[in-house]
Parts: structure tokens; sequence; C-alpha cells
């Protein structure tokens, strides 16, 4: 019987002092570039004074000086250690000052219209619900000045290296978190179209974007699916792939990174290009030449992703290493070059390519032969084991900040990597074939059936894996959650274990328990809530019991599955939605396309006037009139208004609920008003009654409520759903001060976070997310 044989046992990594360099650039460049972005929100110039990198740059000549003298003594490693972050320093502060004074000097260029501009596409368009928004360089027509970056906003999508002249408003970029992202992108301004006419030279000169153009011509994304995953993977063109499902499903899958061109692409890219070269019998130096001009042509032609060029950026240093007769060490290059990338880019340490890519490679680097020992004493096949240890070691340290950013774990991950990942290398090799040979119309026509088959092939295994039950979860992470996963790397390196297939089972074992336990916990056993969700100025409250859960109202956008995911939802048996205001609907298609619904309920008539995007949806409207009942587990909510027809348009029309939960000696009430306010709260008041607790109509309005209608309701809680700095004053000062001469405990999304009310037999149990914790009513 033949035994598998066990690779031996790595020993622990050397990690050289450019590493720490690199590590101690990024958190510098970190401070200063948000120190900017703060002074930038506030309206002041967001440049340094030259003082600082003059000063920076003395003292650090005074310490190289210092080490000079000490050269001989005995730590001479810890002083080319210093000497290194030294040089390091200066060059990183005078990188960033210039940088931030640039974006200073940037934002005071924008002035006038922009008739007064032409445009240039530098990024492919991204659709969106306003449009096609794309980044664009603008000069002005007559040529003076400095040129600044754009976020265009427009109907018409672009491709880049497209030029134009537009008719439009420019305005700043504000100060919420997609403007803080933008800024960091280089971009110092919005910029609305409202018309679009070519310029005089409407595409640029650029000879690798004519290429990438032509290309894209004859794939036709916008055709096929399976066009669109081709130019998403062999061009980096991915608006049509942002348009559909596709990207959704990779991403439940864990293999977003698959159609994003990386370090990945340009490796096989490399590979091909140097198995080519080899055959015809090039040389050793000629060949390393060639290759590392093609990685540069497919590193321009993709669109110069963060992560492609700190590829090139490493393939350059190892080349260079052999060139000179010296061994490379592959920790090293990645260090050099994330520094040469952040002396020339600063602003790149906030951006997530960089960041994923960087993390990533350093965590192959340092743990990859420790995890590929790992699974071996599994007694995994081989082909499964060597197929997933670089996978799981890349996904496991992006966890904490793919977490952070998507809110989403996919579960499938290894395994749909180990499947799908030769796939794409496969489309890769035949699109990188097939563009070489495009003038050949008979191998051009086979190599374009491949392609698409293949691509097809990808696809079907994509959307199959997608659709088991639980392939992602969606999580909200908790604050500093990233620390557990950094201590854990720090103590595995310092100890260094030798791993038993035991040991390795045991802990696989206890990962699959926790993750088993909690969606059996949350998806069968939630324990009895209403949680009145933090969506902004917007409404969304959950009511939940056991394995029965149900959304009322669904926000103003995507926010509310951040929030959903906080209260770990798996599934939704229903959304209702209380009227057709944008603020109480306007997440339910991104709600769809995330969670299982089982049915949108909304008043009678309302049907008839649902939005259009509802409509396309294929959601499952059902109505419902006043003294309708709906259980949501041991909850009954009883419709107490409208008492007519309606057709959902205005506030006056919503849906309003009560909500009541008895149980034993636990039991509480709650009023849920939609936008309704104090001229229909009075009329079907009567019928509700004394209750517990009063969610506000209308965000707390100044007509929300009033002393007579708190004197039949008598509540003794009252909540409001609004957003921080919202424009219409809510909650507004009228209510607050009713419910405080009242007696009513009142809370707020603004100050509180999401609110969640559990029955108790001593009274109600207020959970919230912000400060004021947990409270006994």
């Amino acid at each position: 019987m033949r035994v598998k044989r066990i690779p031996e046992f790595p020993p622990r990594p050397f990690i050289p002092p450019l590493f720490w360099c690199a590590l101690g650039s990024i958190v510098i460049s970190m401070v200063m570039l948000e120190n900017a972005w703060e002074r930038a929100r506030a309206g002041r110039w967001c440049g340094f004074s030259f003082i600082l990198p003059v000063v920076v740059s003395l003292v650090c000549i005074a310490c190289l000086m210092c080490t000079r003298v000490m050269r001989h003594c005995k730590a001479a490693g810890l002083l080319k250690a210093l000497r290194l972050a030294c040089l390091c320093l200066i060059a990183l502060v005078w990188s960033v000052c210039l940088w931030s004074n640039g974006m200073a000097t940037q934002i005071e260029e924008v002035k006038g219209t922009a008739s007064s501009y032409v445009f240039e596409v530098i990024g492919d368009s991204n659709p969106g619900e306003y449009g096609f928004s794309y980044t664009a360089v603008a000069k002005r027509k007559d040529g003076s000045g400095t040129t600044f970056r754009v976020r265009a906003t427009g109907e018409k999508s672009q491709m880049r290296g497209d030029r134009f002249c537009a008719v439009g408003n420019f305005a700043a970029l504000g100060d919420s978190d997609w403007a803080r992202s933008r800024f960091f992108k280089g971009e110092v301004a919005r910029l609305s179209l409202h018309k679009c006419y070519p310029a005089e030279h409407e595409v640029s000169n650029d000879v690798v974007q004519r290429a990438r153009r032509f290309l894209l011509n004859r794939l036709n994304p916008d055709s096929t699916e399976e066009g669109s995953l081709i130019a998403g993977v062999l061009c980096g063109y991915t608006t049509e792939l942002n348009r559909g499902s596709i990207r959704e499903d990779f991403a439940a899958c864990g293999l977003s990174h698959l159609i994003a061109v990386s370090g990945s692409h340009l490796a096989i890219v490399a590979c091909l290009v140097q198995n080519v070269l080899w055959r015809c019998g090039l040389d050793s130096r000629k060949s390393r030449v060639l290759m590392l001009g093609a990685c540069c042509f497919y590193t321009l032609l993709t669109g110069a992703a963060p992560s492609t060029i700190r590829s090139v950026c490493m393939v350059g240093c190892t080349n260079v290493s052999m060139g000179s007769g010296r061994r490379s060490h592959a920790l090293s290059s990645l260090s050099l070059t994330l520094i040469v990338m952040l002396v020339i880019w600063p602003n790149l340490v906030f951006d997530l390519g960089f960041q994923l890519s960087a993390l990533s490679v350093a965590s192959i680097l340092i743990f990859g032969r420790y995890v590929s020992y790992a699974l071996h004493v599994l007694r995994l096949p081989s082909f499964i084991a060597e197929g997933m240890d670089i996978t799981l070691t890349a996904q496991i340290a992006t966890l904490p900040l793919t977490t952070l950013v998507f809110g989403q774990i996919s579960l499938l991950a290894p395994v749909a990597n180990v499947i799908i990942a030769p796939l794409i290398s496969l489309l890769l090799v035949l699109g990188v074939v097939a563009a070489t040979v495009l003038w050949i119309p008979g191998i051009s026509a086979f190599l374009a059936l491949l392609l698409h088959l293949c691509s097809r092939v990808i696809l079907f295994f994509v959307s199959a894996l997608a659709a088991v039950p639980f392939a992602s979860l969606y999580v909200s992470p908790l604050p500093y959650a990233w620390l557990v996963p950094l201590t854990c790397a720090v103590l595995l390196y310092w100890s260094w274990p030798r791993p038993s297939g035991r040991i390795v089972l045991v802990l696989f074992s206890l990962v699959v328990a926790l993750v088993g336990i909690d969606l059996l916990y949350w998806g069968r056993f939630a324990p009895p809530q209403i949680t009145v969700l933090d969506v902004g100025q917007a409404d969304s409250i959950l009511i939940r019991d056991g394995d029965r859960c149900v959304l009322i109202d669904a926000g103003v956008d995507d926010t509310v599955l951040e929030a959903l995911a906080s209260e770990r939802v798996l599934s939704l048996d229903a959304v209702l939605v209380t009227h057709w205001d944008k603020d109480h609907y306007g997440g339910l298609c991104d709600i769809a396309k995330r969670y299982s619904v089982g049915e949108v309920i909304v008043a009678q008539g309302a049907a008839q006037q649902a939005p259009s995007e509802i409509e396309d949806s294929g959601l499952n409207l059902v109505e419902v009139e006043r003294g309708d009942t709906i259980h949501v587990g041991r909850f009954v909510c009883t419709v107490m208004w409208p008492c007519e027809t309606v057709d959902g348009d205005d506030n006056e029309d919503s849906l309003v609920l009560l909500a009541q939960y008895v149980e034993g000696s636990a039991h509480f009430s709650m009023l849920l008003t939609g936008d309704s306010e104090v001229d229909q709260e009075h009329e079907y008041a009567p019928a509700v009654g004394d209750i517990d607790i009063l969610k506000l109509g209308h965000h707390g309005s100044a007509k929300s409520v009033d002393m007579s209608l708190l004197e039949v309701l008598d509540p003794e809680v009252a909540i409001a759903s609004a957003g921080a700095r919202n424009s219409y004053g809510h909650p507004a000062d009228e209510c607050v001060a009713a419910l405080q001469n009242y007696g009513a405990r009142f809370y707020c999304t603004i100050d509180d976070g999401s609110v969640s009310f559990f029955p108790d037999a001593r009274g109600i149990r207020v959970h919230c997310s912000g400060s004021r914790g947990t409270a006994l009513e």
C-alpha cells in the first residue's frame, strides 16, 4: 500500500528589517493622510507646511551620521535597520506632504462651470442608481491652471480613455465615508453631468488604451454574460460585470479576487510568456527583459491596479536579483515594493486593492508553507492540499479586512477556489493566446468558441455554488475584532508549533461547531424582540421570534443590509412596506438580492401603485386591510390603519401596526406608526388604547405627537428613527418636549444606534447598540 508522503516541516521564515520599515511606512502614511482628510472635510487647507519634512529630514540625517560614526560597534544589524528606517521616513514624509499640498491646490482650482473644461476618463464606468459614475481628469480648454480629478455621474457609460466636453455642475465631495474614499483616490470634487459631447480628440491617443478598446470591441462584453466575464478577466473591464448578478455570485463564493485583475493574473501571464520565450531558445537575460515588458503591458492594459503594480515590481526585483547573481528574498522584495509604491503614490495606503494584495502576499510568504504542512498532515489528497494552501492562507489573513468592508464571509471559499481557480487560469491563458492571433480568422474563431465555452462552464459552477444554502454569511464586524487574528498570528509566528493531524482536526471541528451553533441559534431559536434599526434618515423595524422574522420598511438604500447583518438575520418571511416613500422602500431590492423574502405586504390598494423597480423585481406583493393580523412567532401584529383603500403614496396612507406579545408573565405592546401624524393618529388611537412603546410617526416630526395623543396611548417608552444631521430637524424639539413633559423615556437611533425591545417578566428590556447599552424599563 502506498503511503502518502508528508512534506518536511518548514522552518520559521526570517522577517527582514525592511519588512518593519514597510509596516512603519504604512502606519505613518495613514496617520498623515487621515490628518489631511480631516482638514479637507472641515474646509481648511489640507496640505502640510514644508517645515515638517525639513525638520524630519534634519533629524534623520543626524541619526544617519551617528550610525556612520558607530559603524564598528557590535549592533551592526540594528544600525543597518535604523539607516533604512531613516531613509524611508525622509522619502515618505516628503511624498505625503507633496501629495497633500497637490490635493489642496487642486481643490482650489475647481472653479467655474464644467463647460470650461475637457475631461478624460481614467477608469471604467460603474453603474449605479443615478446612472454611471467614473473618474475623469479635468483640464481647462485654454490650457491654463492645473488638472484635477473629479467623480463624474451621468446617464451615459464611458470607457477608459474617452475624452469629452460637458455641461454640468461641480460640487464638493462632502464629509461622508464615500467622500473620504474618493478623496484618497485623488478626487477633489463631484461632477453632475447634464449633457456630454465629444472633445476634439474623442479617444486618447494612448497605444495601450487603443489596443484595449480594440479587444473589447471584439469581445462585445455587453452582449452576453460570457463576454462580460472574459472582458473582466482579460482586460479588467468591470462595467458589465457590475450590472448583473455575476459579481454577487462570485462574492458569495469568496471568488471576487478571481475577476478583479490582480497579481495572480499577472503571474499566469508571466509564466505563459516565459515558457514561450524559453521554447523559442532565447537566453535567460533577454527572456527576463521581454517577460517584464509583457507584464508591464498587461498591467497598463488592465488599468494598472495597485495589486498588479505590486506584482510587476516584485517580478522586477526578482529579475534584478537573479541577473546580478544574488539570492532573491520574496519578503524583502515585497517590503521594498510597498515602500517604493507608497513613496510614489502615498494615497495607495487607503486603496482596498493595495491593502488586500499586501496583506495576502505577506501572509502567504510568512505562513503559506506552514498552512500547507497542516493540510498535508490531515492526509488530504495532494491536489486538494496544494490547491487550498495559498487560497486558505490569503483568505484567513484578509478575513478581518474583507468582513469590515463587505460584511460578508464565504463558507464555501476554500472549496470554490479549488474548483474555479484552475478554470479562471485556463480562461486567461486562452484569452491571451486568442488576443495574439486575432489576425488569423480560423484560429481566432475557434479560440473564441473555446473562450465562451470555458466562461459558460465557470458561470454555471459559480451559480450552482452560490445557490448552496449558507454559502456565505453576512456579518457586522465588532470594533477592534481585527486584534484577535493579529494576536493569533503573532503567537503562531513566535511559537511556531509543529501541527499534528489531531490538533488540526480538533481546531477545524471547533470552528465548524461554533459557526453551526451560531446559525442554529439565530435561525431557529432567536429570542422575541422588536428592533428599530439604525438606517439613517429612514425607517426599518425588525420583528423576530424563533425562526420567524418580518421586516417593517426597508430603509432608503443598502445601509439596511449592514443593519440586518448586525442582527444575524438569515432570511425574512416577509417585508412590510408602510407606504411608497423612498426612505421606507429604497433598500427592498437590495434585500431581495441578499435574502430569501417570502412576500411583500402593503396596504389595500397600494400594490397597483408600486414603483417600477419593485414591479420589475418579481417580488410577491400581498395587500392587507384594517383588522387583518400578521403572526410573527408569538407576536400578533394587527393592522390599525388605513381604514380604506389607498394608493400608498402619501404619509397619511401609512400602514400602522399594533404589535403585541403575551407569553406567561412576559408581555408588551408596541405601536408602529410609519409616517402617520397626529391627524391620523387621533383617529386610530382609541382603538389601540394603552401601549408600552410608541414608535414615533414621521421620524419624530413636530406633528408626530401631542399631549392629548399621549394621554390616550399612555406609552412608557417612545422611539424615533432619524439620521444624524438630517436637513429636516428630526426629531423635532416640539416632539421631544412633549415626551419629556409627559414622562415617557425617549430613544433615538441618532444617539442610541439600533434599539431592541425584549419582553421580560420584570418589564421591558431595552438594548441599544450605542452608548446606553442595556436597560430595564
